[in-house]
């Protein structure tokens, strides 16, 4: 009798469930609509695997700076924004199979709210541990829907053989274990909005708990009301928080200015913070990058030995440094830096072509040499290697092996204007003036603004007697660019 039971567990729990709720429909249209939001969004042009943070924010993700500035609906709208494709595919997969046992189990209205209300305390959960970050999916409100499942089977008095229950039970309960350890091994996973949605799940499965196929419409008013409050009081210390000036929202707040071109507010915001938090390697970072792209690689290259030291262990950190010393002539420290960040990552090519150029610069030529040509062994294609060779074996006295990489990289690239004028560079080191001026007049129509060109394009004619054109073009290129400093030894300049 037990096994005949145990046969017909499945098909009978089906058709509680079916009792329960005949009509299955809020899951479809959960799914429909994040669907359609994703689908709207690549519509209108952002990328469906690499949406950029503008974008995301356009569309409603949550992100602390414009959600405590007033957009407060963000903490429900970014639970149906997601970043990229896979993204999508994975929650909605998940969104799916949860709906389907969910709805049915607590009914159409009751799962309704217990999604949304997982979803709100997820963003809320977020905001609180870490508002500088921009997060937005799904996730949270199906934690919460698996946490409501589980202290629903957990607690409840569900009519299916106990056999059924259990399993039921510890599956639930796997799946939360296994995704919040993923969660925590993988940085790039939300797990406070995890847990956020996850806890209000837990308290509302508690709430909830009846036996099947009874309904529990009168414990709404006992969930609704609660979780409200508890959002609404954790808003209130975020406020607070933020009005305190967060050293973390400062960073987020920065990083806001960056990219509307507010450059300098943003460095002004980030010197804030960390004058708050030495230690906040995000703003030391997000500093670091603001002085490299202003031109100031001193500044950078100080900034970023800070960041480096707290995170010894970031290729990325390294990386940029390495080049930030590089911009900055520091070549033995570029070289130092770079080989380090190579045994963190050994066979990147870019790594390999930066590294061959610093070794190159502080003296190291044969091994500036080999690295440049492993990053061309691994990435034949990158027309960036092949530039860099040229260059680095021009200024060698190897003017055959100059010619043959700037031709591979032109080849690769025939319409980039820093490899015409490199090719001009190549030409001008094997005396060749004339062939040189006629690359660096290539480099000029294809970027007539860049002074470097210019200037370069005057040292040829010079040295084909043409004194009245190159004395324009190097009026030329001091128009453009009045603080440019030509090489002292009247050798061309490297664009970089």
């Amino acid at each position: 009798m037990e096994d005949h039971d145990a046969e017909n567990a499945p098909r009978a729990f089906r058709e509680l469930l079916d009792t329960a709720t005949p009509h299955f429909f809020v899951t479809p249209v959960l799914v429909g609509l994040n669907v359609a939001l994703f689908a709207v969004m690549v519509l209108l042009g952002v990328s469906p695997l690499d949406p950029d943070l503008e974008s995301l924010w356009r569309f409603g993700a949550n992100f602390g700076p414009r959600t405590f500035g007033g957009e407060w609906w963000r903490i429900l709208s970014s639970t149906f924004v997601h970043i990229g494709f896979p993204h999508l595919v994975l929650n909605m997969w998940a969104l799916w199979s949860l709906g389907n046992l969910a709805e049915r189990m607590f009914g159409s209205v009751t799962f309704l709210v217990i999604y949304l209300l997982s979803g709100i305390g997820g963003s809320v959960g977020t905001l609180l541990w870490h508002p500088h970050i921009t997060s937005a999916g799904a996730s949270g409100a199906l934690f919460g829907v698996l946490g409501a499942l589980v202290a629903f089977v957990y607690l409840g008095h569900i009519r299916v053989p106990p056999r059924i229950v259990r399993n039921l039970r510890w599956v639930l309960i796997a799946v939360v274990v296994f995704n919040l350890l993923f969660g925590f091994m993988w940085p790039r996973i939300d797990n406070a909005g995890h847990l956020g949605g996850l806890l209000v799940g837990l308290i509302t499965g508690a709430v909830l708990h009846r036996p099947l196929p009874a309904r529990p419409r009168s414990a709404l008013r006992y969930l609704v009301v609660p979780t409200v409050l508890a959002a609404l009081a954790g808003l209130a210390e975020l406020s607070r928080a933020s009005a305190q000036n967060n050293p973390s929202m400062l960073a987020a707040e920065a990083l806001e200015l960056e990219l509307e071109g507010q450059s300098e507010a943003a460095a002004q915001k980030l010197e804030q913070a960390i004058e708050m938090d030495p230690e906040l390697v995000s703003a030391l970072t997000q500093l670091g990058h603001l002085h490299f792209e202003a031109g100031r690689f001193s500044a950078a290259a100080t900034v970023l030995e800070k960041a480096a030291k707290l995170e010894p262990d970031s290729v990325e950190l390294q990386v940029v440094l390495g080049i930030a010393y590089m911009r900055d002539n520091r070549y033995r420290e570029a070289a130092s830096t770079l080989e380090k960040a190579l045994e963190g990552a050994p066979g990147r090519p870019a790594l390999l072509s930066e590294l061959g150029t610093a070794q190159y610069l502080s003296g190291d030529s044969e091994r500036g040499v080999a690295s440049l040509r492993k990053a061309i062994e691994l990435d034949p294609e990158n027309s960036e290697h092949h530039n860099r060779l040229a260059l680095v074996l021009a200024e060698s006295g190897d003017g055959e092996g100059s010619l043959e990489a700037i031709e591979a990289a032109l080849d690769l690239a025939p319409r980039a204007a820093h490899i015409w004028d490199s090719l001009g560079t190549v030409r001008l080191y094997r005396n060749e003036p004339a062939e040189a001026a006629e690359a660096y007049r290539k480099a000029i129509q294809l970027d007539p603004q860049q002074a470097i060109y210019h200037y370069n394009l005057s040292l040829a004619l010079r040295r084909t007697g043409a004194m009245e054109a190159a004395d324009q073009a190097r009026a030329r290129a001091l128009e453009l660019a009045p603080d440019l400093e030509p090489p002292s030894d009247g050798s061309p300049m490297i664009w970089s």
